[in-house]
């Protein structure tokens, strides 16, 4: 049975201060940087900061990406599994 999910008013949101690494993939010319966001610690402080629609569909698109993944793996010779991003386990998640 689903459990009940808490929305708190937007200024009681938990979140966490998480750094992010971002690079342009170029080669030679590859331009890396750090830039650091806050991201939400639950999903009721999520869908407070940023409603109920932009959750799902942002919870949609991750799990098309996760299952693509998954059937890529499928395809794959050399199917060694992905790294976890390093940001999720900051979560705890």
């Amino acid at each position: 049975m689903p459990g009940h999910i808490e929305v708190p008013e937007r200024k009681l949101a938990r979140t966490k201060e998480i750094e992010l690494e971002v690079s342009t993939g170029e080669g030679d010319d590859e331009k890396q940087a750090k830039f650091t966001v806050e991201l939400p610690l639950d999903i009721g402080s999520a869908v407070s900061l940023f409603g109920e629609t932009d959750v799902f569909r942002r919870f949609i698109n991750a799990h098309v990406v996760y299952l693509q993944g998954k059937e890529r793996n499928k395809l794959s010779k050399d199917s060694k599994p992905r790294v976890r991003a390093s940001y999720l386990e900051s979560l705890g998640l």
